[in-house]
């Protein structure tokens, strides 16, 4: 039988490791789809704050659009264009143009339609892991309303 306290640790491995495997995830789409030209988005991504029932995934501001795209409307900002340009080689000029064709049509991913976070944080999977976690803190409590029997 384990302890609470030893309990409490494997639920917070169990929900790093499911963060970190998402994150792993995420990185591998962006290696494989060329999503990353700067390198900052790829390492913006970071699990932080496990706790017994709680974590996070978080990246930078913009992550958002690398899995889902943008819309057309506002300009993105041009100083992120002008990285991407220099990173892919493209002239300075060329961000300007780049920036108003994504405000005029959005991006290719939002036009597709595509929702990669979706696409990786399934509701099967998200079952399939509380499930699991369930059943760890579950077999505990029984445990230990079994022990305060015995012990009646």
């Amino acid at each position: 039988m384990l302890s609470v306290g030893e309990i409490l640790v494997l639920g917070e491995e169990l929900i790093e490791e499911f963060l970190l495997a998402i994150r792993d995830e995420l990185i591998a789409y962006m290696d494989t789809e060329d999503r990353n030209a700067t390198g900052k988005s790829k390492r913006s991504l970071q699990v932080t704050n496990i706790g017994p029932t709680t974590g996070q995934l978080i990246g930078s501001d913009s992550i958002e659009f690398v899995f889902r795209g943008r819309g057309p409307g506002k300009m993105p900002p041009l100083y992120a264009i002008i990285e991407w340009c220099a990173a892919r080689g493209l002239p300075r000029s060329m961000a300007w143009i780049v920036a108003k064709r994504i405000a005029q049509h959005g991006t290719k991913l939002h036009r597709q339609g595509r929702d990669v976070l979706k696409e990786t944080l399934t509701e099967a999977r998200l079952k399939q892991f509380t499930d699991k976690l369930t059943a760890v803190y579950m077999a505990q409590i029984k445990s230990d309303i079994e022990n305060l029997l015995q012990a009646a």
